[in-house]
């Protein structure tokens, strides 16, 4: 009889460990997937880049009147803040925002009422070439994710906006590469994230000129 009611206090606390078990597994999980808890996971960098972004667009906003230009151009900047936030976490610029950002502009200055689609052919096959050409010269220190990006950024503003971009991208980018050589900080053969400086190239023109469909 002793050996039975042994028996079974010893059940009855497998039983109570397996429950405290499987209760702090549930609220663990309670933890990871509750919203509020995982926003405060996000990383301070990722905050910054949405807070740059969200800043921008409302730049954007009162720059561009029209609801229909205020509407694509913060998509513009949505995609160039993206990729440059790619590169500097982790060097790639991602072909699965390039490639339909891309489509995007070509259809933004087709379709745009005041769209002007040769400009925007010339203002890509421009991009495209400087950055081949630049591309050689690095010798990889700089990807063809930058070149995709930099031929959305020429179809975004199109020709001659795009001779602003490419400049100023050349000059800042150009600055720190000779910086993060001299000090060592990066290699010849190291690469480069050059996305951020087409990407603020690219929305101070837009910003301060234009796109291939409203020119100030």
């Amino acid at each position: 009889m002793r050996q039975e009611e042994d028996d079974m206090l010893a059940d009855l606390r497998r039983r109570l460990n397996t429950f405290a078990d499987s209760s702090d597994e549930q609220a663990e999980e309670s933890v990871v997937q509750h919203p509020s808890l995982s926003l405060a996971r996000i990383s301070w960098r990722t905050w910054a880049f949405v807070l740059v972004a969200a800043a921008l667009i409302a730049g954007a906003g009162i720059r561009f009147h029209d609801a229909g230009e205020s509407a694509v151009v913060a998509v513009y900047v949505a995609v160039l803040v993206a990729c440059a936030a790619t590169d500097l976490t982790s060097f790639r610029v991602p072909n699965a925002i390039t490639y339909p950002a891309t489509l995007f502009a070509l259809l933004a200055a087709a379709l745009m009422p005041h769209g002007d689609l040769r400009a925007a052919l010339i203002g890509g096959a421009t991009a495209a070439g400087f950055m081949i050409v630049a591309l050689i010269i690095s010798r990889g220190a700089m990807g063809l994710g930058d070149v995709k990006l930099a031929i959305f950024a020429g179809l975004a503003v199109g020709w001659p906006l795009v001779g602003d971009v490419l400049l100023l991208m050349a000059l800042s980018g150009g600055a720190v590469a000779v910086v993060l050589l001299a000090t060592g900080l990066r290699g010849r053969r190291d690469p480069i994230p050059y996305a951020p400086f087409i990407s603020a190239a690219t929305i101070a023109v837009i910003l301060w000129q234009g796109t291939a469909f409203a020119r100030f």
